[in-house]
């Protein structure tokens, strides 16, 4: 069975942007400095998540769009895991519980899975029989002690995403270390938690149906105005980014997570199949296949109508773009 399509909810075009309405969108910085323009759309410090782009310096080009985590992912409660789920030689009386108070912390950079964070970057406290032990205690106690954990995120619906959190048992530089590839979706961990978060701003808030069921918010690379024809190259980014989630790969144990890990330590790469939801792109926004592109390339010819412009005169040039 294939991947679930999300229903295509608010991506078609009624109320076209004006100039005014992007101008509303403006941020003076993503992640954090988001906050006060989503407290305008309801958001009261749980876990939510955003879109943001950031544009070049002419604004006519997104440079580069991400998804943002915001808020506290519990409000009274903690994350926690036994050090037997992670260590061969880990005891039922140790485990590591993390706090995310800031989900703000995991970095996406244009993917829907995040970067490492090792744990030190993290709320945490390292626990034998109940009691906080320091990190050399706990290590020596597990056989362990060195963590890491990072986010993936796929789409649900269309207003809601899921957040996955997964806990890996080695360093964030002895992971990266054994699978530098940039495709390293695949290495395995042990699941930490598992939310569903919502997007704001989204069509709940009778948003203008503008071909996407959230508005974007933007960092201006430049001091020029943004067209409203730049609406296009917005949901082209976002449509294109929603569709890159994979599927997390865990273990039934510690035992079986240390072989997953040895056994991957040869391999290239380390990516991972889909996940169970595909988010839908329009047709308009799907860039040509390798094999359409096959066999052929682009030259730029120019053709001086004067050879007086190689004293320096103002004369036109016929640019040709021929294709073969």
């Amino acid at each position: 069975m294939g991947p679930k399509k999300i229903p295509a909810t608010g991506l078609k075009v009624v109320d076209q942007l004006t100039e005014g309405d992007i101008q509303d969108f403006l941020v003076p910085a993503l992640g954090s400095g988001a906050i006060p323009k989503l407290q305008d759309y309801g958001f009261n410090g749980e876990a939510a998540a955003f879109f943001g782009i950031t544009l070049d310096n002419t604004n006519l080009v997104v440079a580069q769009g991400d998804i943002y985590l915001v808020g506290s992912l519990y409000t009274d409660a903690v994350c926690s895991i036994s050090a037997k789920q992670l260590w061969p030689d880990g005891p039922d009386s140790a485990s590591i519980n993390v706090d995310f108070k800031n989900l703000g912390i995991f970095q996406f950079r244009g993917s829907l899975v995040s970067d490492f964070l090792p744990l030190e970057a993290l709320d945490h406290e390292f626990l034998i029989r109940g009691d906080t032990v320091d990190h050399d205690v706990f290590g020596a106690a597990t056989g362990g002690g060195e963590a890491c954990v990072r986010a993936f995120l796929f789409p649900e619906s269309s207003e809601y995403l899921r957040l996955e959190i997964r806990i890996f048992p080695r360093s964030k530089s002895s992971l990266l270390e054994l699978f530098p590839h940039q495709q390293n979706h695949g290495i395995p961990g042990m699941k930490l938690a598992s939310e569903t978060v919502r997007f704001i701003p989204n069509l709940s808030h009778k948003l203008k149906r503008w071909g996407f069921p959230m508005y974007p918010f933007i960092l201006k690379g430049g001091d020029l105005p943004i067209p409203a024809s730049m609406a296009v190259e917005f949901r082209r980014c976002m449509h294109l980014t929603l569709s890159k989630g994979v599927k997390s790969v865990g273990a039934s144990n510690a035992a079986s997570l240390a072989e997953k890990l040895d056994a991957l330590q040869s391999k290239t790469e380390t990516s991972t199949g889909l996940v169970p939801f595909s988010w839908p792109i329009p047709a308009e926004f799907l860039a040509p296949t390798p094999m359409e592109n096959q066999g052929k390339s682009s030259c730029l010819f120019c053709f001086l109508s004067d050879y007086s412009i190689l004293r320096g005169d103002h004369q036109k040039i016929n640019l040709y773009l021929w294709h073969k």
